[in-house]
């Protein structure tokens, strides 16, 4: 089971550009079998500049709108020379 999950990175982005996201909470029922089982927990955007910055906003059309403060923290853990930063508001 933990070799499953250490396969799954924890944040995944594009390089640079602006792009949708989704934030998935991954259930550890005990994987449904290695099955994985995923849970959406909304969506929004990033945008993701070459001048090491981060911004999390606006909400997803399909899944509703992420708790943008948990994305930002996530992606402070592995772009941690950046400054990432979130809105509720739309751009």
């Amino acid at each position: 089971m933990a070799e499953a999950l250490a396969k799954i990175p924890s944040v995944e982005i594009d390089p640079e550009g602006t792009f949708k996201y989704i934030l998935v909470r991954v259930k550890i029922t005990y994987l449904k079998a290695l099955g994985l089982e995923c849970q959406c927990l909304g969506g929004g955007k990033i945008e993701h500049s070459s001048t090491d910055t981060i911004i999390v906003f606006g909400e997803s059309t399909a899944f509703g709108k992420a708790d943008h403060s948990v994305t930002a923290e996530m992606l402070k853990s592995v772009f941690d020379v950046y400054e990432v930063t979130w809105s509720d508001e739309k751009k």
